[in-house]
């Protein structure tokens, strides 16, 4: 009796370690694809129409409200997808999630470079007041 007792919770406290140490599905569905959703407008009309009428933001203890520079809507665009990288990055990778992160990765891996290169650009047009034509080009370019 006492060997089943034993057997019983060796086999409970195996199954409660292995369950709290296994990723839900949710979170890799989550943290692989669902976080992807926040690239929407990427190299199209959403991100640009960002960008023309940036976010507007509380400045100083006044209250006054003042527009967001275009380098720092950009900038919290690279830091937002640097870190949802980095989330897919420290997921373990089984042969039921491979593909799926794999997918991910290269989706982030494609996208990051031209946030940091053409976005920074097109987003250093507006901020020191080029030309319409020149913020068009660099655009339809993107």
């Amino acid at each position: 009796m006492k060997k089943k007792i034993l057997l019983y919770l060796l086999l409970s406290g195996s199954t409660l370690i292995l369950n709290s140490c296994s990723t839900p599905p949710e979170k890799y569905f989550g943290t692989a694809v669902l976080n992807t959703n926040l690239l929407i407008g990427f190299a199209g009309d959403g991100f640009s129409r960002q960008l023309e009428s940036p976010s507007a933001m509380l400045s100083g203890d006044n209250g006054e409200i003042s527009e967001m520079k275009r380098s720092e809507v950009v900038s919290s665009k690279i830091k937002q997808t640097e870190e949802n990288l980095d989330k897919v990055e420290s997921l373990r990778e089984t042969d039921d999630t491979k593909d799926m992160i794999n997918a991910s990765l290269a989706l982030y891996k494609y996208v990051l470079p031209v946030y940091k290169n053409e976005y920074v650009e097109l987003a250093e047009l507006y901020d020191n007041g080029a030309s319409k034509e020149q913020i068009q080009q660099k655009t339809k370019s993107i």
